[in-house]
């Protein structure tokens, strides 16, 4: 796991297809239950056991989030509430939850952050056939980030500067280099 960089789909919020996660944690539990009633034949099968090991594939999603959102928790939940508001998902039709709890989308967007330096960090915006692709998020950005200072530095693809304030200090172009 690399939790250097960010990369954050809007159609996997979670960083995790649920599709692929559906059926891993099938095929884990399909397993658990073959080899419990195999022990269970020779009169050593423990149902307490069986039930822990069915539950270690639902542990690997919970650390991954803990680690993804102790670094990047902070602009996860700004690109969420920056992708709601500009309007840049497709969702499926029908409407359906998938096995997360996320409405499942058809088309969204990709965002890259990667720390550029000390209490800076560049963020990259890819389309991905999103609706509503051409609208500027730097207000929405900045909206959503009140205590980073937010600048667009290239326009294909849209990458963005983002600056930690810091208060009684003023910035200089050496910032955004």
């Amino acid at each position: 796991m690399n939790f250097s960089e960010l990369t954050y789909e809007t159609e996997y919020p979670l960083g995790l297809s649920p599709g692929l996660f559906g059926m891993i944690l099938t095929i884990w539990e399909i397993i658990t239950i073959i080899f419990w009633l195999l022990f269970s034949l020779q009169g050593e099968g423990n149902l307490d056991i069986a039930l822990l090991v069915g539950c270690v594939p639902i542990l690997f999603p919970f650390v991954y989030e803990y680690f993804r959102f102790k670094k990047f928790g902070w602009i996860i939940g700004a690109l969420e509430k920056v992708v709601s508001s500009a309007g840049l998902t497709k969702e499926v039709v029908p409407k359906h939850r998938t096995i997360f709890g996320y409405n499942a989308v058809e088309h969204g967007p990709i965002f890259k952050a990667y720390q550029a330096g000390e209490n800076k960090f560049m963020l990259i915006f890819l389309p991905n056939g999103c609706p509503n692709a051409t609208i500027d998020l730097l207000p929405f950005l900045q909206a959503e980030l009140p205590q980073y200072t937010v600048a667009l530095t290239e326009r294909l693809p849209k990458k963005y500067l983002i600056i930690k304030k810091s208060y009684g200090k003023s910035l200089t172009n050496e910032n955004y280099n």
